[in-house]
């Protein structure tokens, strides 16, 4: 079993340094291009978009560094927990339309994603097991 919670942290490390990755990515992509990001499904307004996106990735990219480092662990859970709410809040409860089925399923598989690193986030709150011999 800790092979698998091994696994899950490790996945929730990838997946949230990768969404940070794209995020800030798009960020500077649409500041160096001069053009606007259209991201309905972000609560944020279109002038500030750039400098929120560019703020959510540093902050994903800080929550990471502190669990790797293990000084603040418990940031990195409720960073998850907070990328969640804004997937499905952002699916789901805003203006976004999905174009076909085909968007729909990929938005519920991001979100079960986001979840399954959710649960791996958790997984670095747990003290390590040192066997004594």
């Amino acid at each position: 079993m800790s092979f698998i919670n091994g696994l899950l942290k490790f996945y929730a490390y990838i997946f949230h340094f990768a969404l940070s990755t794209f995020f800030i990515g798009i960020a500077v992509l649409a500041s160096t291009g001069h053009q606007a990001l259209h991201l309905e499904m972000l609560p944020f307004n279109q002038e500030n978009l750039i400098s929120r996106v560019s703020t959510l990735s540093l902050a994903g990219f800080i929550c990471i560094f502190l669990a790797l480092v293990r000084i603040f662990e418990f940031v990195f859970p409720l960073w998850s927990l907070s990328v969640i709410v804004l997937l499905v809040w952002g699916f789901f409860f805003t203006t976004y339309t999905f174009k076909g089925l085909a968007g729909l399923e990929w938005a519920l598989l991001l979100i079960v994603a986001a979840i399954f690193a959710l649960y791996g986030s958790i997984m670095v709150l747990m003290p390590k097991r040192r066997d004594r011999w």
